[in-house]
């Protein structure tokens, strides 16, 4: 015959706190002795001050922002920000790609996927040749450098993309409504 193990309960209290008390003492260690890199999961650099796009349109945003003409950088960014938002798949539609400049450039027939909007002087001066990751109520969330040449454009599209797949994995887009999306698209 087996007999059962039975603790007193003492044991068993003692036996029940180290294993309530244990993780969080090995959790605090870690913490105290920096076993860990904190803020490495985002690829972009967060926004130090808010900013807030004037009207935002539902959706997530990625922009470009361009002063002046748009040249060889330009268009590569362009081209990036395309393929992008193509390679999203169904989350797509919940992403608006466009370019944030004075004037609306020649070279922006060649991608369909892309809107143009007026420039915000704030967001032009100080975020000329870089990208933005704006979230549904227009605040501007990630910047990103300028692309150079393409390995450089490629290496930033999958930095955006990781961090855009994570940020709409968080996502509940309840505060918006469906009539304002279908507005802006159409636009």
């Amino acid at each position: 015959m087996k007999r059962a193990y039975s603790f007193s309960p003492p044991l068993f209290f003692a036996l029940f706190a180290l294993c309530c008390f244990l993780p969080l003492l090995a959790a605090k260690l870690a913490l105290s002795l920096a076993w860990f890199s904190p803020g490495v999961g985002n690829k972009g650099s967060w926004m130090q001050q808010e900013l807030r796009l004037p009207h935002p349109n539902g959706l997530w945003q990625l922009l470009y922002v361009q002063t002046g003409q748009c040249n060889k950088p330009c268009e590569l960014a362009l081209y990036s920000l395309q393929q992008l938002h193509t390679g999203l798949g169904p989350k797509r539609e919940q992403v608006s790609v466009g370019l944030l400049a004075e004037h609306m450039p020649a070279q922006l027939v060649h991608y369909p996927a892309l809107r143009w909007q007026s420039s915000v002087d704030a967001l032009s001066a100080t975020f000329n040749r870089q990208l933005l990751l704006v979230n549904r109520q227009g605040q501007v969330l990630l910047h990103y450098n300028a692309v150079a040449n393409p390995q450089d454009a490629m290496m930033t599209a999958k930095k955006i993309r990781t961090d855009l797949l994570r940020l709409l994995a968080f996502d509940r887009p309840t505060a918006v409504s469906p009539s304002l999306i279908k507005e802006n698209i159409a636009q």
